[in-house]
């Protein structure tokens, strides 16, 4: 082969790929606040659950992934429904609207189901099947968070996992609902709560949220490849040690 068909095949294969694979980097959205373990922002780094699923997408599909700048929720979700960025990486679909500027939002399979555990005093535990049982029920909440079911009990809003525990071991609420991970986390990585852990006990599983991928409508093209890796990275249990790594 000469120089100029090896050139001409260079060019070729370089815009089939530009076709297939875009021109730039695909872009997800980050805010600015904690959700940990899942998403861990400082001014110097990201990471958590969530920052390694994507950066395990970025090594096995042909794209290249890159965090958004961390931004106020607001306008991280004007940026995702501008199109600015494509992937937001996970939430439930009922947190979200159903439309972006390009149509209707695409949905990934499940990349992981979350739990919420009831949390007890010490001893003061009471029979919980469903939130119904909660009625009339102090329990110490995050403030901000949407619960399934708060309508049945008497909300305790407090600004994080710390105060939920360190309220509830004091006896301002007879409860605390906290998400499983959350609390495996800050039971592990924060001495105020290492300090106060013999002054509650775990109840059990009261709500699960199914967390997905959301992809802007204008790369429907991502779908099928992406839905690939997080089979491939439930199957080989990539996701498993990735949480393990922050809980265990």
């Amino acid at each position: 082969m000469n120089a100029f068909r090896l050139m001409c095949c260079t060019i070729f294969l370089v815009l089939i790929s530009n076709s297939v694979y875009g021109n730039g980097p695909i872009y997800y959205s980050i805010s600015t606040i904690n959700w940990d373990p899942y998403w861990l922002i400082s001014d110097q780094n990201i990471n958590g659950i969530l920052s390694d699923v994507m950066k395990e997408l970025d090594r096995r599909l042909p794209y290249s992934f890159l965090a958004s700048q961390p931004l106020p929720i607001k306008r991280a979700k004007l940026k995702f429904t501008q199109g600015d960025t494509i992937i937001e990486c996970c939430v439930n679909i009922t947190w979200r609207e159903s439309l972006d500027s390009g149509g209707k939002t695409l949905w990934t399979d499940s990349v992981m189901v979350t739990e919420e555990i009831i949390i007890f005093p010490i001893g003061q535990s009471f029979p919980v099947t469903s939130i119904a049982d909660l009625k009339g029920k102090t329990i110490a909440t995050i403030l901000g968070y949407g619960y399934s079911g708060d309508d049945k009990f008497i909300r305790h809003d407090v600004q994080n996992n710390i105060a939920q525990l360190r309220r509830l071991v004091s006896g301002k609420s007879d409860a605390a609902i906290i998400d499983r991970l959350e609390f495996f986390y800050v039971l592990k990585h924060k001495p105020k709560v290492q300090d106060i852990k013999d002054k509650f006990e775990l109840g059990p599983v009261i709500g699960q949220s199914t967390l997905k991928m959301r992809i802007h409508s204008t790369r429907s093209d991502l779908l099928a490849p992406v839905n690939r890796v997080i089979k491939e990275m439930k199957v080989d249990g990539t996701i498993e040690k990735i949480v393990n790594s922050y809980i265990n």
